[in-house]
């Protein structure tokens, strides 16, 4: 039990939880469109290959805040999710419409 409490993720496991993220993401959001519009519609953002970096970057971020509350209490951490993902969409769309 102690090694799962040492556990310090590298950098390699973010870039691969970056990844899997960007590809779940796109694959849940095409099945949402396709539910609720009855087409298929691409949220790729990657020029090659089927990415979302916000997906991404939300699932790194998520699992970083994830870890560190990892004590508290559930309501807390429901808030914090909510502000992070919020956050994270609004920059994205920020920097979508400056860029």
């Amino acid at each position: 039990m102690k090694q799962v409490e040492n556990y310090k993720p590298r950098f390699h496991h973010f870039v691969w939880l970056f990844i899997v993220g960007c590809v779940l993401g796109v694959i849940v959001e095409g099945i949402f469109s396709l539910v609720d519009l009855g087409a298929w519609e691409s949220h790729v953002t990657f020029l090659w290959g089927h990415l979302n970096i916000v997906y991404g970057a939300g699932a790194c971020l998520t699992y970083v805040a994830a870890n560190s509350l990892k004590k508290s209490n559930i309501f807390i951490e429901f808030v914090v999710f909510m502000i992070l993902a919020s956050v994270v969409e609004w920059l994205a769309g920020y920097i979508a419409e400056v860029v």
